[in-house]
């Protein structure tokens, strides 16, 4: 009888505990895919209108401009059901962190050379744009923090697993860069990927972010696509 009893209270605890995932799991769903919706149906038409209203340099459109309403609501997030302390805001404790964001970025390159010699044109030369270095220098930072920062949380905290936050941060990621050529669209995604297993390595948004930046910086000076 006593053990019956046990059996029962076993079953029960592991349904609520089931229960409670799958809670947590839909919840999780339902807030992604509204941010999803919310900057490709919200978010990015005024942004479009936004750069266009202000007239402003094209650096500094793209700096400061790129994801104005994605950078809010990701704050937000971030600030009342996340807490910044959760978005990997710290620096990475292994300094290792640094020079992996060189091999991480190196990479990308790599990747970038491979497929646009496979199904595009490109060729390569010394340019030097310093304004466009800004740019991506500041709209790197909202980027990172809004995918690879808050979303990438989101998704750990209540889908569960890193591998699992890795590819729904890398998605999200690539779905603002839907209007550049299939290669590109790609390599974007599979950037998304090497960065994001950056994060969740070390804990840290930063090291992904200097590769981002590096990577930029690289294909600025020294690609005409």
């Amino acid at each position: 009888m006593a053990e019956g009893q046990a059996r029962s209270i076993n079953w029960t605890e592991t349904s609520f505990q089931i229960l409670g995932r799958l809670k947590r799991i839909v919840f999780g769903c339902v807030l992604i895919l509204s941010f999803i919706l919310f900057s490709s149906s919200i978010a990015e038409p005024f942004n479009a209108w936004l750069r266009d209203f202000s007239r402003a340099p094209l650096w500094f459109e793209n700096g400061f401009l790129g994801l104005p309403l994605q950078l809010a609501v990701a704050s937000l997030l971030a600030w009342k059901l996340m807490g910044f302390d959760s978005v990997f805001l710290e620096m990475p404790v292994s300094q290792k962190a640094w020079v992996g964001a060189i091999v991480r970025a190196a990479c990308c390159l790599a990747l970038m050379g491979v497929v646009l010699k496979l199904f595009a044109t490109f060729t390569v030369g010394v340019q030097f744009n310093p304004l466009q270095l800004v740019e991506k220098f500041i709209s790197n930072i909202w980027e990172d923090f809004i995918y690879r920062g808050v979303l990438f949380a989101v998704a750990l905290k209540y889908l569960g697993g890193r591998r699992t936050a890795v590819l729904v941060a890398a998605f999200a990621n690539t779905l603002i860069h839907l209007e550049l050529p299939y290669p590109y669209i790609f390599i974007a995604f599979c950037s998304s990927l090497i960065w994001g297993a950056a994060v969740a390595r070390y804990r840290s948004l930063y090291p992904a972010w200097a590769s981002h930046c590096l990577f930029d910086f690289c294909v600025i000076s020294f690609f005409s696509l």
